[in-house]
Parts: C-alpha cells; sequence; structure tokens
C-alpha cells in the first residue's frame, strides 16, 4: 500500500510524489484585493529559516514570483550598503519611510517561519493499524498523520505610501510520508523529503497567494 498514492508506484517515482500527490497546501484568512501601482518595487527583509541553507536560495523562490508579474524586487541584505548609505539601517523603522521611497521602493515584504516540522521514519504494527483504523481512538491516526515535513511562513506586506500592511497571510506547506505496507499488515513511513523542502513550496504558494490578491493599477 502506497499511502494516497496508487499501488504500483516505486522509489523511482519520488520526484513525482514529492511534487505532486504528497503535497498539500493550505492558505489561511480571507484577503481584500490591495492595489499594485504598475511601478511598483518591492524590498524583501532578510529571509531566516534554517542555519543549513544560504537566505538568498530562499529569497530567489520569492523573486521568481514576482518576476513571472513584471514586479522588481530587491532583497535587504544585498542592499546593505545602498541603504547605510541613505542612513537605512532597518527597512522597518517607520522613520526611514521616507528614506526608502526616496530610493525607489514602494513597498516592503516580511516574510518569516511560524513554525517547522519534521517527521522521522516510524514503523507501526499491525495491531497498531487495525487500532488507527477504530474511529473512536484517533492516537494513531494523528502519528501516522503528522510523520511528514510541514513548513509555515507567514507574510506581511507594507504600502510605504499608504504606511500600512496591505496583505497579510499565512500558508503552511506538507509533505507527507510514504506508507509502504509488508505481508504482516504492518506499515513503514518513511519521511520523503526535509522541512527545507516543505519551506520552499510555502514560499512559492504563498507568495503567488499574494500576488493573487493583488489588483495592479498604473
Amino acid at each position: 500500500m502506497w499511502g494516497s498514492c496508487s499501488k504500483g508506484w516505486r522509489l523511482a517515482a519520488l520526484p513525482f510524489l514529492l511534487g505532486g500527490c504528497l503535497v498539500t497546501n493550505r492558505h489561511e484568512g480571507t484577503q481584500p484585493l490591495f492595489p499594485l501601482p504598475a511601478r511598483s518595487r518591492v524590498l524583501v527583509t532578510e529571509l531566516d529559516f534554517s542555519p543549513d541553507v544560504v537566505s538568498t536560495v530562499y529569497y530567489e523562490r520569492v523573486q521568481r514570483e514576482f518576476a513571472a508579474q513584471g514586479v522588481p524586487v530587491a532583497y535587504a541584505p544585498e542592499q546593505e550598503w545602498e541603504l547605510k548609505a541613505h542612513g537605512i539601517r532597518h527597512p522597518l523603522d517607520s522613520l526611514q519611510i521616507g528614506a526608502l521611497r526616496q530610493l525607489g521602493y514602494t513597498h516592503v515584504l516580511v516574510v518569516r517561519s511560524a513554525g517547522q516540522q519534521y517527521g522521522a521514519a516510524d514503523y507501526f504494527f499491525p495491531w497498531q493499524v487495525a487500532q488507527g483504523a477504530l474511529p473512536y481512538d484517533g492516537r494513531i491516526q494523528s502519528a501516522m498523520a503528522n510523520a511528514g515535513s510541514k513548513s509555515r511562513v507567514s507574510f506581511t506586506l507594507i504600502s510605504l505610501t499608504e504606511e500600512r500592511p496591505v496583505y497579510l497571510g499565512m500558508t503552511t506547506s506538507s509533505v507527507g510520508s510514504l506508507a509502504v505496507q509488508d505481508r504482516r499488515g504492518g506499515i513503514t513511513q518513511t519521511n520523503l523529503a526535509a522541512t527545507e523542502y516543505a519551506t520552499h513550496k510555502a514560499l512559492r504558494k504563498g507568495t503567488r497567494r499574494l500576488l493573487s490578491r493583488s489588483r495592479r493599477v498604473p
């Protein structure tokens, strides 16, 4: 048995599994449409999700989505010298709004990690599998459902013209484990991806969600 996938899949299909049926994305909150002028320029504050991954790798995920919509963005750590030359030491300082405008920025995007989960491989004995199928005992069901990796990312887009957030959103991406049943009825669940993979998914889907709520204006 291959979890939510059909029988007959093999490990050779792992890239497809990661990109398809085992990945789920959930967006929280109903966001109203907000105006995004044609000449918008967005400054993205530093992304700090994992010490094992260079932050620019995560930033590139965000940048690609904005570029696809024709919206230029810049990464604050890469603009550090220019920002400091204009007296800007922290882009979120309300006293620096005027200086940011002079540099041509119209928005500041803040992206933060709101939690991560990494599920290790586990084995469930036949009696546990049978017990998990019972509707009155959800402990095994919960353990099996939470065996994968998960990343939760928040997005805050601040308009420098209105001097307030125009978008507040949360995206959670989950990469489920691969469940393989043996002849005795036991199930081995193998975690297919690290939290970094789930974070990449959350960044891409969350940025797309943000842009889908924007209304391009002259």
